[in-house]
């Protein structure tokens, strides 16, 4: 019997996620850039992936994944962030997420395909706080692992 191969996705940098709620809005937004190592244990390889955050504000919430060696074949992570709204109940949250591919190349690099389909990613939550002069909150999880599913 054989087993699948295991892939291995370890985040290299730090990779900061802003959540801001109020009575009406929820807005998302990430610092600037990461690093993704991933490893596929039964092929013996690995590589290298650069991702870059979301800096604008928004209700939802994607980043880019990029290919080290042609930064044309890029990879879109769209994050489920409903599990975030309202005030944290835990530490760490596994969000959904799909990988899709952006063109215009195909993606030919190994570690990127590695991040196309279903994904969790996890978020640590470091800080949380209330603005005593409105109703709002802020949140800020730092990206602890990506797993693919």
């Amino acid at each position: 019997m054989r087993t699948s191969a295991i892939i291995l996705m370890e985040v290299l940098g730090m990779l900061t996620l802003f959540e801001v709620e109020g009575p009406t809005f929820v807005f998302y937004s990430t610092s600037d850039r990461t690093r993704l190592r991933i490893r596929d244990t039964d092929a013996d390889w690995s590589g290298i992936v650069n991702v870059e955050g979301q800096q604008e504000s928004s209700p939802e919430l994607k980043i880019y994944a990029f290919s080290r060696g042609d930064p044309l074949q890029r990879v879109c992570i769209e994050i489920d962030v409903a599990p975030l709204r309202g005030r944290a109940t835990e530490r760490f949250f596994l969000l959904n997420a799909t990988g899709t591919s952006v063109g215009p190349a195909p993606v030919t690099d190994r570690a990127l395909a590695a991040l196309e389909g279903p994904l969790s990613l996890g978020f640590e939550l470091e800080a949380e706080t209330r603005r005593n002069d409105t109703s709002r909150w802020f949140a800020v999880y730092r990206l602890r692992s990506v797993q693919g599913q």
